[in-house]
């Protein structure tokens, strides 16, 4: 599931490589695309779900075909981040594309965060991933293309990267949480 967003961030920089080769902003794409699938990948397994799901089985088809909506948001990502590496290829760019490639990383990042969120939370009594933690997060997520003008596409990546590894550290460190495994 995660495969195909790390294959399509390696075709971008694939495609940056064969035709300008390394750059500043190459690596600092590249590697923020790197951390912000890390993060959302881990966000993804730290709500266990297995033992919930086979002792309530009425929850587990609806748990399983909202899954639908988290590949689709995977996709969109993959997509999104291709498009955010492979934005410099054509030469200097208007801040409506820069605009709109920062929204293809952002608006596919907030609907996979609320996602994780909306689809494990009924699952048990003890959330891992916690309202107070991921709805902000997704707010900034969405916010922070806004600023490209300023920090250009580059940044716009990056501070998604971050604000995704931020919610993975709360959520690890957040006290009084025992995981269970699933």
């Amino acid at each position: 599931m995660f495969g195909e967003s790390v294959l399509a961030a390696s075709n971008g920089v694939a495609a940056a490589l064969r035709s300008g080769g390394v750059s500043a902003y190459l690596v600092a794409v590249s590697a923020s695309s790197l951390v912000l699938l890390f993060a959302l990948w881990w966000l993804y397994f730290l709500q266990p779900a297995g033992e919930t799901l086979s002792k309530n089985r009425d929850k587990s088809y609806l748990w399983g075909y909202w899954h639908f909506a988290i590949f689709a948001a995977l996709a969109a990502l993959g997509a999104g981040l291709e498009v955010a590496i492979t934005l410099p290829l054509t030469g200097p760019q208007p801040l409506a594309q820069a605009f709109i490639a920062g929204h293809c990383v952002a608006i596919p990042t907030a609907v996979l965060m609320g996602l994780l969120w909306a689809i494990l939370a009924p699952l048990t009594v003890r959330r891992v991933i916690r309202p107070s933690v991921i709805l902000p997060a997704v707010g900034t997520v969405l916010a922070i293309p806004a600023s490209v003008s300023a920090i250009g596409v580059a940044g716009v990546v990056g501070g998604i990267a971050v604000v995704s590894a931020v919610v993975v550290v709360v959520t690890v460190l957040q006290p009084g949480q025992k995981r269970e495994a699933s």
